[in-house]
């Protein structure tokens, strides 16, 4: 979850000027996003993908979720996709939920 928080607030659109201005912006940012958001996407799937593998088939939306969020933002971050909105930030920010409430449900059935 700490990871999410640089990537927050390296955002283009958070660093907009919306909230803290660009008094963190560099260039080659969105390469470090993209690197972290990876990273964050990789380990938090692995749980559900663990689940998957088991049996269990009620996450397969969220994992379909998860990868097309993740597919769009590097399509549209290597210019693939003609849009100029990268998600990755709801991305991580909806895997740290996700993974906060796998958490929770598996202290509480232990």
């Amino acid at each position: 979850m700490l990871i999410t928080v640089p990537v927050v607030l390296l955002t283009t659109m958070i660093e907009g000027g919306y909230w803290i201005g660009d008094k963190y912006f560099f260039h080659g940012n969105v390469y470090l996003v993209f690197m972290l958001s990876s990273f964050i996407y990789i380990y938090g799937f692995f749980p559900f993908l663990k689940e998957l593998f088991i049996g269990e088939k009620k996450m397969v939306g969220v994992a379909i979720a998860w990868t097309a969020a993740y597919i769009y933002s590097i399509l549209v971050l290597f210019g693939i996709i003609g849009s100029t909105v990268v998600i990755f930030w709801e991305l991580v920010i909806f895997i740290d939920i996700m993974l906060l409430g796998f958490w929770i449900g598996t202290k509480s059935n232990a």
